[in-house]
């Protein structure tokens, strides 16, 4: 038996091993680097353990980041979900099989196109002469600024977002609407229940711990829209778009590759993030099946 035992752990060291390496390691290494003033030029650090908790705290684009972040989550999120539930939804009613596997492709597709494909089409569409603008003067309107006015990008970074990300949690909600009891359906449907109310007294409430999922999700979102902001804005203009996770990469790598303090940056949003989700699911009841 004990022989067995360790056989099957010769079995899993390949796959801890790259669990340590690409998983558990990087948490471990910015943990200790938020202690640290590490520099990437040099390679060289000394512990100066919470001297960059405190730098942050009396950082000005510290707290402008978060505060954008904030705001990006606000503008994106919300609408992220609901065309994501009203897409499931809509998906799981229909009653071809085929043409309901082309819908979950079709809508699927921009979470697995590579981000800078995907952002190269929006900037190609916002553009001082994109193909909106284009759009625009057609119909005698002036061209907009989308990626340049300050009070326009980050609503037009938010679209690119909802693009990218509603498909994924697309697939919470269908999984959630497709374990709806058949038998529950039928007998819904025999009561001569109409579409709305079929969906928000049968198929809603059968979702309820999916809606959980999502809703702490909601709290770890603060953490995204790195890969948007660096490949359409650049956190501007004027700094409009500098979410805190692209301020954290700024101070790192194009900056002063003060890279503990940018690893004390993030540490801070993790935390942050911890504690707005442990208030989510203190909020938000969910019934226990």
């Amino acid at each position: 038996m004990r022989r067995g035992f360790n056989l099957n752990f010769v079995y899993i060291l390949p796959a801890l091993f790259f669990i340590f390496v690409f998983n558990l390691w990087p948490i471990i290494w910015g943990i200790v680097l938020a202690f640290m003033d590490f520099r990437g030029v040099t390679l060289t650090g000394r512990w100066v353990w919470f001297e960059n908790f405190k730098e942050l705290l009396t950082d000005e684009r510290v707290w402008q980041g978060l505060s954008v972040s904030a705001k990006y989550v606000l503008y994106s999120y919300p609408f992220t979900q609901i065309l994501a539930l009203v897409s499931g939804w809509t998906i799981a009613q229909l009653r071809v099989i085929k043409l309901g596997k082309l819908y979950r492709i079709l809508l699927y597709l921009p979470v697995i196109i590579p981000v800078s494909a995907g952002m190269t089409m929006f900037r190609a569409i916002y553009e001082q002469n994109g193909y909106l603008n284009i759009v625009f003067i057609k119909l005698g309107l002036p061209p907009i600024g989308w990626l340049t006015d300050p009070k326009i990008a980050l609503y037009s970074l938010a679209i690119a977002s909802i693009w990218r990300n509603f498909g994924t949690s697309m697939f919470y909600y269908l999984v959630g609407f497709y374990n709806v009891p058949l038998e529950v359906k039928e007998s819904a449907l025999i009561d001569g229940a109409s579409l709305w109310r079929r969906f928000w007294n049968i198929d809603l409430p059968s979702i309820k711990n999916m809606l959980f999922i999502i809703f702490i999700q909601s709290a770890g979102a603060l953490t995204g829209g790195l890969a948007e902001v660096t490949a359409l804005t650049g956190g501007g203009p004027a700094r409009a778009t500098t979410i805190l996770p692209y301020y954290s990469a700024e101070i790192s790598i194009w900056g002063e590759q003060r890279l503990g303090y940018a690893a004390a940056i993030n540490l801070f949003l993790s935390i942050f993030t911890l504690v707005l989700a442990a208030l989510v699911i203190r909020l938000v009841k969910v019934e226990k099946e």
